[in-house]
């Protein structure tokens, strides 16, 4: 700088003029000051100062440079903020579209935890009708539920993004297993590009603020993939091996990537289905039988009826996507095996048929829960094998998710109906159930399944017998089994 310079040649001629003794004489204009005020007049600190005749003094040929002054590089601070915020929103929307499910969350309860808020007045008695407390007391109670409804802006300081949760680019309510945050950013540390990566206050951050959608279910909703908890109890134990941790970390990532490419191979059949072409993509599913234990009435809350059996409905699901969806209702006594899941989708086929579906050229693809009571099982495969064998349809490809991430669209039905069936204080026989089931399907929200029934299976035909006869035969199931190549696909429901 020219004050530098200044200084540095001022130094100079002071040390040009010193006595013998090695004095220097500090002057302005013949004047004699100290040495603090000649640098105050100069406008330099006593460091500064300092430095300077220092270089002077070593006779430097010019004057050291003032790092203070020097323009600073550009922060980037900012865009490696930016940048972690980008990676974080990118791997929960992932997480999002992938793991996440859309579960309700509600108890497995036949008539427990009712709002009396949401009882219809016209299912009361005609004394509780008219009573003006009763009549006041659900007003009050309707009015507190409104004001408890007020939108957050604002959690833990945090500021939440409404578009995400309102208006027309809202996105529906997901959950994720049981678990933490801090294992998903565990989880996420180990795909992160970045170096070093985003720490946990950002994770969260951009966590409550962008995604207060996305939430954990609780354990004691639904069985737990047992790969996870192998994986998590892991990591818990593994705290002060950080290799070992890290390597469990990367596993555990991998299995939650595998099941994710399940779901999006069943996704881009679903998607296949919803084109109404030949192929044809059918979910099929059984509900809790606990959630439709007859008979349903406020009576039997009474202790005398503690002890009551109560018959349990079986109640099973199938949706053909883009064509129909379909409910059968069996009574306790009817049996509940490969045979009912074969009659259910015996009877898909024959709806196919009536909306104009051409069998022979159909590439049916199944999805089932990932047990052997209901569709995978030898049962299952012949029945398959026979349609195909019997030019009844051209292929069908059985699949069937991992346990523990077996929870898909028709369990969203099944937590929908649940929570429509908690309005309903009286159900007696099964066909109060079937009309209750109509009136549910008949608002509910499915825009590509404009077809919905619901049957009652009064009984199933054992279908082992359609494979007596020698017509061909199907290896490495069970042993050599025969099958009936020209067996059809006509079921009970049918008639």
């Amino acid at each position: 700088m020219d004050q530098d310079q200044f200084v540095f040649d001022a130094c100079k001629e002071l040390l040009a003029g010193q006595t013998e003794s090695g004095t220097t004489s500090w002057k302005l204009q013949d004047l004699a000051v100290c040495r603090r005020a000649w640098g105050s007049i100069h406008g330099l600190g006593s460091e500064r100062l300092e430095k300077l005749f220092d270089a002077a003094r070593s006779k430097q040929p010019s004057p050291p440079l003032d790092l203070r002054y020097l323009k600073r590089p550009t922060s980037h601070v900012g865009q490696r903020k930016a940048k972690a915020s980008a990676e974080i929103f990118s791997y929960l929307t992932t997480l999002y579209e992938s793991t996440a499910e859309t579960l309700p969350d509600l108890k497995d309860s036949t008539f427990d935890h009712v709002n009396p808020s949401s009882i219809p007045v016209s299912s009361l008695d005609v004394t509780e009708a008219l009573d003006a407390y009763s009549a006041e007391l659900n007003r009050l109670m309707s009015a507190s539920e409104v004001e408890n409804k007020m939108p957050r802006k604002r959690k833990r300081q945090v500021e939440i993004n409404r578009e995400r949760l309102e208006g027309p680019n809202a996105l529906e309510v997901k959950w994720l297993p049981p678990g933490s945050m801090k294992e998903i950013y565990q989880q996420f540390l180990v795909v992160s590009e970045m170096d070093p990566p985003p720490s946990f206050p950002t994770f969260w951050r951009v966590w409550l603020s962008e995604f207060p959608m996305l939430r954990f279910r609780q354990a004691s909703q639904h069985a737990t993939c047992s790969v996870c908890v192998r994986h998590r109890v892991m990591v818990k134990a593994l705290g002060s091996h950080m290799r070992a941790r890290t390597e469990q970390i990367r596993l555990f990532h991998e299995h939650l990537r595998a099941q994710y490419m399940d779901r999006c191979l069943y996704y881009q059949r679903k998607s296949w289905s919803r084109m109404k072409g030949s192929a044809v993509c059918v979910i099929a599913d059984g509900m809790d039988q606990t959630k439709f234990s007859l008979p349903r009435s406020a009576v039997l809350q009474g202790k005398e009826f503690s002890t009551m059996q109560k018959v349990k409905l079986h109640i099973a699901l199938a949706i053909c996507h883009g064509r129909f969806i379909l409910f059968s209702i069996s009574n306790a006594d009817c049996k509940k095996d490969p045979n009912a899941s074969i009659e259910l989708l015996s009877h898909c086929l024959t709806l196919l048929q009536r909306q104009g579906q051409d069998l022979p050229t159909t590439d049916l693809y199944l999805q089932h829960d990932n047990c052997c009571r209901e569709f995978k099982n030898n049962s299952g495969l012949r029945w398959a094998a026979s349609q195909v064998s019997g030019a009844n349809l051209r292929s069908i490809c059985c699949s069937y998710l991992r346990t523990g991430h077996t929870h898909e669209d028709v369990d969203q039905i099944f937590g929908t109906l649940s929570k429509f069936m908690l309005k309903q204080r009286k159900l007696q026989t099964p066909g109060d159930v079937q009309a209750m089931i109509e009136a549910f399907l008949k608002d509910a929200k499915l825009p590509f399944e404009c077809e919905r029934h619901c049957v009652v299976m009064n009984d199933v035909r054992d279908w082992s017998l359609a494979h007596t006869e020698v017509n061909s035969v199907l290896w490495g199931v069970g042993g050599r089994k025969c099958l009936c190549g020209a067996f059809g696909h006509r079921s009970f429901l049918d008639d």
